[in-house]
C-alpha cells in the first residue's frame, strides 16, 4: 500500500487567481531576511538614480506571494499534500517586465507537469507549479516551483 494521496494531483489543475499590491514594507522585509543592504530596494532616489522606474523588487519576491501569506491557500496543501512527504526542489523565475513598488500584479498558479519514479527510499512524485503574473493585463514574470512527494514503498 503507498502513501499517497486518494485523488492524485493532475497536470493541467488551476488554483484560484489572486491579486496583491507590492508593498514597500513587504520588499524591506525580504531584504531584511536576505541580508541585502543595497539601497535600491529601499530608497527612490537610488533606484531611480540606477535607472528603475522605481524601488524594484528583489528576484525572489514573487515565491513570497504564492504562499498563504498573500492567497490564503499554499498549493501543496490545496492538493492534499502532507508536508511531512513534500521536498522544495528548486525554483526559477523569468522576469518578462521590471516589477516595482506600488505594482497591483495578478497571479494564477497552474500544477503544469507531474511525473513519477522510484528511488531508493520509494516511489516520488515530482509536480512542477508555475505561476504567471501579469499587471493591467500584462505578463510580467513566470515563476516555476519544483516539489518532490515521497509516496513510499510499495506494501508499506
Amino acid at each position: 500500500m503507498t502513501m499517497q494521496a486518494a485523488n492524485a494531483p493532475v497536470a493541467g489543475m488551476a488554483f484560484e487567481q489572486f491579486s496583491f499590491r507590492v508593498e514597500a514594507s513587504k520588499v524591506d522585509e525580504l531584504c531584511w531576511a536576505l541580508r541585502e543592504q543595497s539601497p535600491l530596494y529601499r530608497d527612490e532616489a537610488a533606484a531611480r538614480a540606477a535607472g528603475h522606474a522605481g524601488i524594484p523588487v528583489p528576484p525572489t519576491f514573487l515565491n513570497s506571494s504564492i504562499q498563504a501569506g498573500v492567497t490564503g491557500v499554499n498549493p501543496v496543501d490545496a492538493m492534499g499534500i502532507s508536508r511531512k512527504r513534500a521536498l522544495h526542489a528548486g525554483q526559477e523565475y523569468e522576469y518578462l517586465r521590471p516589477i516595482h513598488v506600488g505594482d497591483v500584479l495578478v497571479g494564477r498558479t497552474t500544477l503544469t507537469e507531474v511525473t513519477e519514479k522510484s528511488g531508493r527510499s520509494g516511489r516520488l512524485r515530482f509536480l512542477t507549479l508555475e505561476t504567471r503574473f501579469s499587471r493591467e493585463g500584462v505578463e510580467v514574470a513566470v515563476v516555476r516551483n519544483k516539489v518532490v512527494e515521497r509516496l513510499g514503498r510499495e506494501g508499506a
